[in-house]
């Protein structure tokens, strides 16, 4: 009901209400364990991942340990961007991360539970001379002509690097660029017609 009253996209309220895979060799459903060695990756521990799907009862303990970890650690993050707030530009919001693939997961979180003004989400990750772009939109926006695989085809275009994806949820990595730079580009071909036949927002 706490959902519903902050007005989240039905999307978000399929995935909380729905069938469920149950197994006995397992205390969580199917959708919790994808979730806790997803974290592995995420979280920077790739091999235990492995280790879990080689041998599940022997790293149960193990992979559930590093995933409460890795989800307290992008609670404290969230917490965090909440209290400062989403940096705002005419057609998107955004916010900067420490890491790529926390920014990445964050997106997510954001795009579906923040107040983000009916806009798509971006997150960026400044490192080693290069910007790491995670970004997401919500199926409303889809719906309204957003093509996010596509934005990010074109800004690798523009900037050089890869960048690619989903309508819903794209990336990439650019080179010669600060992120100041890539917002207001971004921003401004979003719905602008110069990715793909974009619709014009309204």
């Amino acid at each position: 009901l706490a959902l519903l009253k902050n007005n989240i996209e039905p999307e978000i309220m399929n995935e909380v209400i729905k069938e469920r895979i149950i197994t006995d060799h397992f205390p969580s459903n199917l959708d919790v364990l994808s979730d806790i060695i997803d974290s592995c990756s995420k979280g920077g521990n790739p091999g235990l991942s492995l280790a879990f799907c080689m041998n599940p009862q022997k790293y149960l303990e193990a992979v559930k340990e590093n995933s409460k970890r890795f989800r307290e650690k992008i609670l404290g993050e969230l917490v965090k961007l909440e209290e400062k707030g989403l940096e705002e530009k005419k057609n998107l919001v955004y916010f900067v991360s420490g890491k790529a693939s926390d920014g990445s997961y964050m997106s997510s979180v954001v795009s579906n539970y923040f107040n983000c003004k009916g806009k798509a989400v971006f997150s960026f990750t400044p490192k080693n001379g290069k910007v790491h772009v995670s970004c997401r939109a919500t199926r409303k926006l889809v719906e309204k002509g957003l093509d996010l695989g596509s934005v990010m085809r074109e800004t690798a275009k523009k900037f050089g690097g890869a960048g690619g994806g989903h309508k819903i949820a794209a990336g990439g990595t650019f080179e010669n660029a600060s992120v100041e730079e890539l917002v207001d580009f971004i921003d401004g071909i979003l719905w602008g017609g110069n990715a793909n036949q974009m619709q014009t927002h309204t």
